[in-house]
């Protein structure tokens, strides 16, 4: 079945909660109380917002810091936040040596004051979806002249061709092949002539496509030794429980 653009659009802005980037100052478009998948969402980010803290020390740059603190400030309007809290945040921070504790005490403090005075939470997980959720580029899924998701696929402007890569660390795309040199390849190719049905394989697109086929060939082996896997899990098991 064939989507329309405006149909991609309105499942694209139905499963989008925050369409801004890094720097921006939108804040996540949620609505209360939250949609069902937002709230099994919510387990995911409260495990993950943990990991951030811990492995990238997320709020050792100011500007994170200082976009949490935003937040406090923008509910001040919405939820009469005192400026007391953003005081007492800070304060805390002051004392923390870690990303990890900052994040704590910025929930726990943030959570008893909502508590305490709504009944009810949302600062700290709109800040969560703001930080964690995926983003969707709205332009790039509603429009299918946008879509570069299958191989071989060109780009409309550069002409370039979307290929796999084997190898991330010696792959520059720079190097990648592009519409206009395989046309002068097969153009040279066909002017000494060769045959047209080894042009692909001896042309710049030839590496790609030997790959691709490699992976496309091994996926039954994979898929089979998968199964095999299952099917001996599944047998300790019984053996185990016997």
């Amino acid at each position: 079945m064939c989507i329309r653009d405006r149909c991609r659009e309105a499942i694209v802005n139905y499963l989008s909660v925050y369409s801004g980037n890094d720097n921006s100052e939108v804040r996540p478009n949620v609505a209360w109380p939250l949609h069902h998948s937002l709230r099994r969402a919510v387990k995911v980010l409260e495990r993950y917002i943990k990991v951030i803290m811990e492995e990238q020390d997320l709020l050792a740059s100011e500007k994170h810091c200082a976009m949490l603190l935003k937040f406090l400030s923008e509910h001040q309007g919405t939820l009469s936040a005192p400026l007391e809290l953003t005081h007492e945040v800070t304060d805390a921070w002051s004392k923390c040596t870690s990303s990890t504790a900052k994040w704590e005490k910025y929930r726990l403090l943030v959570e008893k004051f909502e508590t305490t005075k709504f009944k009810s939470t949302r600062i700290v997980t709109e800040v969560m979806f703001k930080l964690l959720y995926p983003r969707l580029d709205v332009n790039v899924s509603k429009s299918r002249n946008h879509l570069l998701k299958s191989v071989f696929s060109l780009h409309p402007s550069t002409g370039n061709v979307c290929v796999p890569i084997e190898d991330i660390g010696r792959f520059s795309p720079l190097h990648a092949p592009t519409i206009r040199q395989l046309l002068n390849e097969r153009q040279e190719y066909l002017a000494k002539g060769c045959s047209e049905n080894k042009f692909v394989e001896e042309s710049s697109m030839g590496p790609y496509v030997k790959f691709f086929r490699r992976f496309v060939e091994g996926l039954p082996k994979a898929q089979f030794e998968t199964i095999e896997e299952m099917q001996k899990s599944d047998n300790d098991k019984g053996m185990t429980i016997g």
